[in-house]
């Protein structure tokens, strides 16, 4: 899928693809539709059955949570940078769920804390090429609801945005990290139900093998993206070096 056209404006940026209209919305709370990209470039001929791909700033979509992404860093599983800069996205429906997820976790004495979102289709390729186990990295071939915007992995922090100890490390591939692990401590195995319980009740959906990992129903079947949405709508710098059955 091949990025033809990008266009910068007010609110965020377009993207046209062969079969896709993606609108990255830099601000969720302002017009950012079908309208910023008329009489700019023609959308696609499946533009009129296919309405534009809307995704959005966590930081903006959801004031609530916050935002750590592991793959921003080299201190990952993957042992590499795989991210250009620390902005998460989600589709604006899929991030609307995260935000009453994120206002309930309050609620309770809790925030959420954002490790990983949408994730473009081309890191999904090199953390497959680094990981071919398909219990924990979906292959690229088939694409994983991250790489649709559909999914988020988070944990549980404190109210000023700590991380709190959960059953196993983030990104530990075991049967450790799994939901039906009963080894774990009372309070950690006590948060994981908590958080489990918050993001199911907001509409998600759990991965068994994941305690991190929740995709949105009602939009993993949606198209696969690959664009890249920090460095044309935010940073305007080019892509770091990527270095070389499942959700993920």
């Amino acid at each position: 899928m091949q990025t033809r056209c990008r266009v910068p404006g007010p609110t965020g940026i377009v993207a046209v693809t062969e079969t896709q209209f993606i609108v990255v919305c830099l601000n969720p709370r302002k017009p950012c539709s079908r309208a910023f990209a008329h009489g700019r470039f023609a959308p696609p001929a499946s533009f009129a059955t296919n309405p534009p791909i809307r995704l959005v700033d966590l930081r903006v979509a959801c004031p609530d949570a916050f935002v750590d992404l592991v793959y921003s860093k080299p201190d990952n599983v993957f042992g590499r940078v795989l991210y250009q800069c620390e902005h998460a996205w989600l589709l604006d429906a899929t991030a609307a769920k995260l935000a009453v997820a994120a206002s309930e976790a309050r609620a309770h004495g809790y925030a959420l804390l954002v490790l990983d979102a949408y994730r473009p289709v081309s890191i999904q390729r090199v953390m497959w090429d680094l990981v071919p186990d398909d219990d924990f990295v979906a292959p690229p071939s088939r694409g994983s609801a991250h790489n649709r915007g559909a999914a988020v992995d988070v944990t549980l922090a404190t109210p000023d945005g700590v991380g709190l100890p959960m059953p196993t490390e983030y990104d530990e591939f075991s049967n450790r990290a799994s939901h039906d692990w009963d080894g774990a401590p009372s309070e950690p195995a006590e948060r994981r139900a908590i958080l489990r319980a918050i993001m199911e009740r907001a509409g998600f959906s759990a991965y068994h093998a994941e305690w991190w990992h929740y995709s949105d129903p009602d939009h993993v079947g949606g198209p696969v993206l690959d664009i890249v949405p920090c460095c044309e709508a935010v940073a305007g710098a080019a892509p770091r070096d990527a270095g070389g059955g499942s959700p993920r």
